[in-house]
């Protein structure tokens, strides 16, 4: 989760997707760090920072920690989600995603919710969470060459 403006842009997915480096260059980009492993979001459907270390996969041995100082983090009160990006790395590929509408956003979303049983009403907070957002699915090359359009800038 990443703080752009004056919301936040989520970006779920599984494990090696490229989340943890495409919020760090997001960070180093300007955006502002609230997590990069839980997007917490509460009854009303706003997002909540979850401060802890950013880990990097380096290689398939080597990983990098960031520490909460290195990535500028700072509390910030709870956010809207202004863009929802499903996405993943794919090498050489050019961000050209496709606007999901609130439902097929919520089926993909749902497969990393974490322990749904524990939270009765769960998906009616992400509904609410998302209905306003922008919501895109498609794989990214480089995040450097493609920030403009992940980001939302013109």
């Amino acid at each position: 989760v990443v703080k752009w403006g004056d919301g936040v842009l989520v970006i779920p997915g599984p494990s090696r997707a490229g989340k943890s480096t495409l919020v760090l260059e997001l960070v180093r980009a300007g955006g502002g760090f609230l997590s990069d492993e839980f997007a917490v979001i509460d009854p009303q459907g706003l997002v909540h920072a979850y401060p802890r270390p950013l880990w990097q996969r380096l290689s398939k041995t080597r990983k990098r920690c960031w520490s909460l100082e290195e990535l500028g983090w700072s509390p910030c009160g709870p956010l809207p989600v202004h863009r929802l990006l499903l996405t993943r790395y794919l090498s050489g590929a050019r961000w050209n995603p496709v606007e999901l509408e609130l439902e097929p956003a919520l089926d993909e979303i749902w497969k990393e919710v974490r322990y749904p049983s524990c939270r009765p009403g769960v998906r009616d907070w992400l509904r609410r969470a998302f209905e306003g957002a922008q919501r895109l699915r498609g794989a990214r090359g480089e995040v450097a060459e493609q920030l403009p359009g992940l980001t939302g800038d013109v």
